[in-house]
This record gives structure tokens, sequence and C-alpha cells, in this order.
């Protein structure tokens, strides 16, 4: 088993610093990858002992606790992140940093009940409900997200990193576009490998549109791929995603389809959770009507919020019901996982009591599948 990965792509997007294969890379020990703070350059890293290392486990089978998500869904008959990658990037016999997947910083402006505190700043404004949440996930609900180091050294790395042979680079965060270091970077990958070289895909919550030098440097680029995260539409949008309102996000995705163009791609991107896995077909409508088309990943942390603790009949009525069927088809795979329901109750009431939504209004028929549940 080959990922091709190992050779030519890294991730910088954990705010613990850490540098990893990709994004979906977990479950290591922390010698196993590399740090922002000990290497001078990403281009040491694919070239380095420890890259060695990786690609020799995953190629032996020895990886399937940091790979388990991609060995998952292998298994299941589904497409994973690695053979998608090895099908559509092919080995050169080099070690080139071609793509690479990057969070120059970790600025939000949106408090998502689905999200890290550590991946976006706003969670700094609710200190209380996080030290609440603990309690159910202490790593999940780690503040801690770099600060002031992370942003030094990743300056410090990209400074000193070649980039001169980047075919792809996709943007994370927090919100990108809120980053205070995009401009400062697009501008350097245009002088290193031309931004006309290079596609360019972005996660965005949706609730900016590029303007200035930000929409001069994006529209140069090679290909412009945007995924808006959006986990549903109306009350729950509000309730899942609170911190921008949902009519704002709704108003700004025609102007995200003119912004890329019909050259480029507008995707809606679900986190697909127990809080919204009765609501794909609404989405997927929406997503027809705007213009772009929905995709989506099933979530595996924290683990009361996953939506295949819903057990048998219950579950495949719910995903049997959206004629975007046979994108869920595999996700909830053949196992039930063990249920943290009552955990899922009292998240979302400490999460009510802070955002002033209650999630049992904004999708009933979830909420009484929980408590028939809980109730057996």
């Amino acid at each position: 088993m080959i990922c091709n990965r190992t050779y030519s792509h890294l991730a910088v997007t954990e705010s613990t610093s850490n540098v990893t294969p990709c994004c979906q890379f977990h479950n290591y020990q922390k010698d196993q990858v590399a740090a922002l703070g000990e290497v001078s350059s990403l281009n040491e890293v694919l070239k380095s002992s420890r890259w060695d290392a990786i690609r020799k486990q995953i190629e032996t089978g020895q990886a399937e606790t940091q790979c388990s998500n991609c060995f998952s869904q292998e298994q299941q008959g589904l497409e994973s992140s690695r053979t998608y990658y090895n099908r559509r990037v092919h080995l050169d016999g080099t070690f080139e940093l071609q793509d690479l997947e990057i969070a120059l910083d970790f600025t939000c402006n949106m408090i998502c009940r689905i999200c890290k505190p550590s991946q976006s700043s706003k969670w700094s404004q609710a200190a209380s409900l996080v030290e609440q949440l603990k309690q159910f996930d202490p790593h999940h609900y780690s503040m801690a997200n770099g600060g002031q180091a992370y942003a030094s050294d990743i300056q410090r790395v990209l400074g000193n990193t070649d980039f001169s042979k980047l075919k792809r680079i996709r943007f994370v965060g927090g919100e990108p576009l809120y980053s205070r270091y995009l401009v400062e970077f697009l501008e350097r990958i245009d002088s290193h490998a031309g931004l006309e070289n290079v596609e360019i895909s972005m996660n965005t919550n949706g609730s900016i549109i590029p303007s200035g030098e930000k929409a001069t440097l994006l529209h140069k680029c090679k290909r412009l791929d945007i995924q808006i995260s959006i986990d549903a539409i109306g009350d729950l949008a509000n309730c899942i995603r609170p911190g921008v309102a949902w009519s704002k996000i709704e108003q700004n995705v025609p102007k995200w389809v003119q912004f890329v163009g019909s050259d480029n791609l507008i995707q809606i991107h679900a986190t697909i959770s127990l809080m919204n896995m009765n609501r794909m077909q609404e989405l997927a409508d929406f997503a027809t009507a705007s213009g772009g088309y929905l995709t989506g990943h099933k979530l595996f942390d924290p683990a009361y919020l996953r939506m295949d603790q819903i057990a048998g009949l219950d579950s495949w009525r719910i995903i049997g019901s959206n004629e975007w069927y046979d994108q869920f088809n595999g996700m909830l795979g053949s196992e039930l996982f063990p249920h943290q329901l009552s955990r899922f109750v009292q998240a979302m009431n400490l999460m009510d009591a802070h955002h002033g939504i209650k999630f049992s209004d904004a999708n009933e028929e979830i909420w009484e599948l929980v408590q028939d549940q809980l109730n057996r």
C-alpha cells in the first residue's frame, strides 16, 4: 500500500504546530512527525528520516492507527483520501513540495458546535463554556492553539521554504480570509512558482467575499476551488454555526459563485454529524439552486456528535429518505458506534444556554430520536 501524499504533500493545519503527511493523519506519537519549531523549512521535512519511516509504515500496513480514516473507508469499498490522491497525483521520483495544506493562523468569526476551540479564535470568548465541555472530550476542547509561537514559527518556516515546485495549495483555518498573512503568503507563492501555475482551494465559512489585493491574487491562480462550510440551512444553520447569521451566508453564496466564475468550482461542504444527518437533502437542494454542489464528510470527533450512534432502522430511515443517498452510502458503516447520547444531550443543553438557540427546536426529529434511544 502506497500513499503518494507522503512523497509530495504536507499539512500544517494543527494548532499544536505539528507538520503531518495530511490532515487526516492522527493518533500519532509526537516524535513521529515534525514540529514547526524544530525545522527551518518545509522542504527538509519530506526528505527527513521521519518521513522515510512514515512511508515504510504505510507501505507495510503498520500505520492503521494513524491512517484509520482511510483504512476504514477503503475496507467499506469507498474512495479514501489516499486513493483519491493516488488517482489524481502520480509520483515523479522526487521528494519535492508540490502540494500544501495550511492554516496561516486560526482567526475566525464563528464558534461552531463541531469545531475545536483551538481552531477558532472566537472560542476564546466562551472560556467558561469550554471548561464545561471538557468533561466530554478534554483533548477536543483544549484551548491551546500555539498563539504567537505558532504565528512566528510558521512565518519563519514559510520564509525559508522553496515553493518553486508547488502545484496545489489548500487554505484552511480558522477563516483563511481573515488571516492577516494571506496576502503576503500569496505574493510569496507568486514570486516562487507563479500563481498562474498553482491551483488554489480554500475552506471558508462564507461570511466574507474577497476584495482588493486578496481578490486580485486569488483570481490570478491557475484554478480556484472554494468549499463553503455549511452544515444546514435556516434555524439549524444558526444553531450549529453561530457567530454569523444564516441570512448573511445565504446572501453570500451567489456572490461566491460569481467571484470564482464558470471555470472554477463552488462546493457546499457539510460536516455530517448527529446534529444534521437528517437534513442533507434540503442542503443539497440549496447547493444546486445556488449554482454549486454538495459534498460532505463524516464527523469523528467529538464522539458524542457522531452520526453512527442512532441504531439500525432509525438511521437508515433518515438516510434513505434523501435523494442524496449515494453520497451517504457507507458513511454509517456496518457497526453501531457505542453511543454517547447522554453526553450529546448534556452538551447541547450547555451550548444552547450559551448561544441562546435550542437544538431541540432547530432539529426536533433528531432530538426525539435521541430521547427515544435513551429511553429504550
